[in-house]
C-alpha cells in the first residue's frame, strides 16, 4: 500500500506534534525536579544562613511554598499537566496541519518561553534571597 502525499504530509505533522509536546514535557518534568530536589536544598542553605530569623522575600516565599506543595503531592502535577499538554498538542497541531505552520512554531516558542521565563523567574527569586542573606551577614 502506497501512502499519499496527504497521508506522508499528515504523518510529518504528528511527528512534529509529538516532538512539540515531547520538548515541552522535559521542561516541565526538569521544573518539577528543581522544585523537589534543588529548592529544599536552597531553603535549608537560606535557613543556615539566616538562622531563620530573616524575613524571606514574597517571590522566594511562593517558590519555597510551592516546592513544598510538589514535594508533598508530586502526583499532583501530571494530573495537572495532562490537560495541559493536550490542549498544547491540539493547538499546535490544528496551526500545523494547515498552512499556519509558521503559527504552530510560534506557539512552540511562545510555550516553551513561558516555561523557560517561569523557570528563570523562580531561580531568580532563590538567588536573590541568596544574595541578600550573604549581603546582610557581611554587612
Amino acid at each position: 500500500m502506497e501512502h499519499t502525499s496527504a497521508q506522508q504530509a499528515n504523518a510529518k505533522v504528528v511527528r512534529s506534534t509529538i516532538l512539540d509536546v515531547a520538548t515541552h514535557a522535559v521542561v516541565a518534568v526538569l521544573w518539577l525536579v528543581i522544585m523537589i530536589i534543588v529548592v529544599p536544598r536552597f531553603a535549608t542553605t537560606l535557613t543556615d544562613m539566616t538562622d531563620g530569623e530573616a524575613a524571606l522575600p514574597a517571590l522566594t516565599q511562593i517558590v519555597l511554598n510551592c516546592s513544598v506543595f510538589f514535594t508533598r503531592h508530586w502526583y499532583v502535577y501530571p494530573i495537572l499537566l495532562s490537560p495541559v499538554f493536550v490542549m498544547d498538542a491540539t493547538v499546535y497541531y490544528l496551526l500545523a496541519r494547515h498552512t499556519h505552520k509558521a503559527l504552530a512554531h510560534t506557539w512552540y516558542l511562545l510555550i516553551l518561553l513561558a516555561q523557560v521565563a517561569i523557570t528563570i523567574l523562580f531561580l531568580g527569586g532563590l538567588i536573590l534571597s541568596v544574595y541578600q542573606a550573604t549581603t546582610s551577614l557581611a554587612g
